[in-house]
């Protein structure tokens, strides 16, 4: 029978803050130490809307506990480094352009570490470069109140020149999400069950108010 190959580290990948990279076998992606309910459940929630964030899971490596965000190849990059300026490739910007609908994800989950763009990654794959979000680890606290949605929230350069077709089918996407299938997720991410009823109520609402902030600050209509 043939052994399934464990996660360990790596150095394939260039490191992302406080983040590790990983590989097991052919993939590879950025762990965090311990296990961390809210990436899990940003994940998630990601898959059912399709927004470009990795499959995260909960695994094991060196007897650790680490949560791992998958990437797409030894080719990703962090769009920027902490401390890090630079003007984007203009692959990059289309690829951002093509991301626009991202930023409904990250204010609905109240993701407040996305104040610049070292949460962003590149991937590079047959058909060109994809951005994606990854480090959720203050989604869904503090700041997720019915009537707050916040800048940091909003890395800049999903700013510098946004699709508003596509920020629309996103909120779309994000608003016909079934109630059941937010309750599950927050029931499946690990949370306690009473943080879970909290995050799930949260997100219930502020799905239904998120356009008008959208349109308040003119990335739609």
């Amino acid at each position: 029978m043939q052994m399934t190959a464990e996660w360990r580290l790596t150095k394939k990948l260039s490191p992302v803050q406080t983040l590790s990279a990983v590989e097991r076998g052919n993939e590879l992606g950025y762990g965090r130490l311990g296990s961390h309910p809210r990436e899990k459940l940003a994940s998630d929630l990601a898959q059912i809307i399709d927004a470009p964030v990795p499959v995260v899971s909960i695994e094991q490596i060196n007897g650790e506990v680490f949560t791992i965000s998958r990437v797409a190849n030894q080719k990703s990059y962090p769009l920027l480094e902490k401390g890090q300026q630079r003007d984007y490739t203009g692959s990059e910007l289309a690829a951002l352009r093509a991301a626009s609908g991202l930023i409904c994800f990250l204010l609905w989950v109240g993701a407040e570490d996305q104040s610049d763009d070292t949460n962003l990654v590149v991937n590079s794959t047959a058909s060109g470069l994809e951005i994606c979000a990854i480090d959720f680890e203050h989604a869904f606290g503090q700041f997720l109140r019915d009537d707050y949605f916040g800048a940091a929230s909003e890395p800049p350069a999903l700013k510098l020149n946004p699709d508003p077709k596509l920020i629309e089918a996103a909120l779309i996407k994000i608003e016909n999400v079934p109630m059941r299938d937010i309750r599950r997720s927050c029931c499946a991410s690990g949370h306690t069950k009473e943080e879970s009823l909290r995050i799930a109520q949260k997100l219930i609402v502020r799905k239904s108010m998120l356009r008008d902030y959208l349109v308040k600050q003119g990335w739609i209509e």
